[in-house]
């Protein structure tokens, strides 16, 4: 930001805390740049927040008042990231205004590859490319990220304003922050904003916007650790076994499996030793396929029964696959831990797109002539009986 041709206004005040002392008024631009620096040098940050807003803000065409939330997040800071910024755990809670309403948790994750969420009340953990509307899965959750931390050009649009001043100082959650209120003229839905950064280490603590119609939002960040070590595994969510597993789809209806008699679409895939496999390769075999994660806890309860089906039928014409998708962990250790034998696929994301996976497991068995002979999505404890009852019915049709 340069000063030419910008109107910086400071206040003639001293400020006296119990902690800190102004006896010049700072210059606004230079603390801007601090604070630029400062997150620039962040790998990454772990803090609690708090956002709620004071009167109605636009939602579309009509006015509303945003549920408050709070919770814990952890970013690690990517500029690389085109569509979060870096990888993120953020748990919470939306906080209930009224009394006959208990708070409603909430924890979303994004590895860099998939974002996901647990939805405790329905017990489903959603899952979902970020390109695949997996974006709308952190609504509600990403406001507490402050959108600084994620930008590869932090402050941009303060550091572009007109019109900024330094409004003195103020103690948030326990730091004394430099204030700078910034105007911004030109945009009619954005008025105003003022920041509070850290006289330590300028970082913001709080951030407060103020909209052309008069609403206020308010981001509060408190107990701020920087660049602690992280465990890889805090990045995803491991299903409990009672929750199902589906992919997001946003509001709308999620498309039907494939049908019974429908050709099976082909695909080439590699295993671990990276040799590739075909579904054409199998044709005149029953192939019986799974779309699993290491992470998913129904997926966990299926395996032993396709390994049984594995064991039974390894002499007669029937394949067992599992392809390996929506992944965060290590599908090959997994199975080897486990003692599972069947043929493991790997990289299957763009396969169970054209096979409509819309939660997993997904099963299909497919005949000898290529074409579905069932689906079944999720865990059921019957479903051996019906997938042996299904093999034994089409093992000598060819």
């Amino acid at each position: 930001m340069k000063n030419v041709g910008k109107i910086v206004f400071v206040i003639g005040i001293m400020c006296i805390t119990n902690t800190f002392t102004i006896a010049q008024i700072p210059d606004p631009d230079e603390i801007l740049q601090k604070a630029v620096s400062a997150l620039q040098n962040i790998k990454s940050i772990t803090y609690q927040a708090e956002e709620y807003s004071i009167g109605t803000v636009k939602v579309g065409d009509t006015d509303a008042i945003l549920t408050p939330h709070q919770g814990k997040v952890l970013f690690v800071r990517s500029t690389e990231d085109e569509f979060f910024g870096g990888k993120v755990v953020i748990e919470g809670e939306l906080v209930r205004t009224s009394s006959e309403r208990t708070n409603s948790k909430f924890k979303v994750v994004y590895d860099g590859k998939k974002i996901r969420k647990i939805n405790y009340k329905r017990k489903i953990v959603y899952v979902n490319d970020p390109d695949q509307k997996g974006m709308g899965l952190l609504i509600g959750a990403a406001e507490l990220v402050l959108k600084d931390f994620r930008a590869k050009e932090p402050f941009q649009n303060t550091l572009d304003s007109e019109n900024v001043r330094y409004d003195g100082v103020a103690v948030v959650s326990g730091k004394p922050c430099h204030i700078i209120h910034v105007f911004f003229a030109n945009d009619s839905s954005l008025e105003e904003r003022l920041w509070f950064f850290s006289v330590d280490d300028y970082l913001p603590r709080k951030v407060q916007t103020i909209s052309g119609g008069g609403s206020i939002r308010v981001l509060t960040l408190s107990e701020m650790k920087l660049n602690i070590e992280i465990n890889p595994s805090i990045f995803f969510i491991d299903a409990p076994e009672e929750y199902s597993v589906e992919v997001y789809q946003g509001f709308g209806k999620s498309q039907p499996a494939l049908s019974n008699g429908e050709l099976a679409p082909d695909w080439t895939l590699s295993d671990s030793g990276n040799i590739n496999h075909s579904l054409s390769d199998f044709r005149g075999k029953l192939v019986v396929i799974d779309f699993w994660a290491t992470w998913c806890g129904p997926c966990r309860m299926v395996m032993p029964f396709l390994q049984k089906i594995h064991e039974e039928y390894k002499d007669k014409d029937i394949i067992v696959i599992g392809i390996n998708t929506y992944e965060s962990g290590d599908p090959v250790k997994f199975m080897q831990d486990k003692s599972y034998t069947y043929r493991l696929l790997l990289n299957g994301d763009d396969v169970a797109k054209e096979y409509r996976v819309n939660g997993i497991p997904t099963l299909y068995v497919i005949g000898h002539d290529g074409k579905i002979l069932y689906g079944e999505v999720g865990y059921r404890p019957e479903s051996y009986s019906k997938f042996e009852r299904i093999i034994k019915d089409n093992i000598t049709k060819k």
